[in-house]
Order: C-alpha cells, then sequence, then structure tokens
C-alpha cells in the first residue's frame, strides 16, 4: 500500500509548513513593496504640488531693529513706522 510512516507524515507536513510560510512571506513583501511605492508617489505628488515661493523682501525697523517684510501689517506699537511705510 501507502506505507506511511510516521518520519514520512512528520516530512509530508514539514513540507506543507514550509510552502505555506514561504506563500506567507511572499504575500508580506508584496504588501510593503505596494507601501513603499504608494509612499514615493505621494512623496513625488507633495514634490510637485509644492510651488517654490518667492523670495521675501525684508527690511530693518527703525524703531526696534527688527527685520520685517516690507508688506507686513504693523506692529501695534504706537511707535511702528510699518502702517506709514507704502512706497
Amino acid at each position: 500500500m501507502l506505507g506511511l510512516s510516521v518520519g514520512k507524515v512528520i516530512l509530508l507536513l514539514l513540507a506543507a509548513l514550509v510552502v505555506w510560510m514561504f506563500f506567507r512571506y511572499r504575500a508580506r513583501v508584496r504588501l510593503i513593496r505596494e507601501a513603499f511605492k504608494e509612499m514615493q508617489r505621494q512623496a513625488e505628488q507633495a514634490a510637485r504640488d509644492s510651488a517654490p515661493r518667492p523670495p521675501v523682501s525684508l527690511h530693518a525697523c527703525t524703531v526696534c531693529g527688527a527685520y520685517v517684510a516690507a508688506d507686513a501689517p504693523p506692529c501695534g506699537r504706537p511707535d511702528c513706522p510699518q502702517g506709514r511705510r507704502r512706497a
């Protein structure tokens, strides 16, 4: 007949376990690869969406010496020249 001994059954179960673990490993690698590709795609999309900002022209405040943007609103100090400066 078949002549299945305990050793053959254990070897058959071990082979099935190895095949099952191999397919689990391949599925996990595929999921990680897909996640990595999705992260790359999102990073490339973010890089394309972020347009370079134009440089900001700064000048020193005559009262406090802090550098502020030329088109910034006044800071709220009563002697702030920023609100009057519209060149």
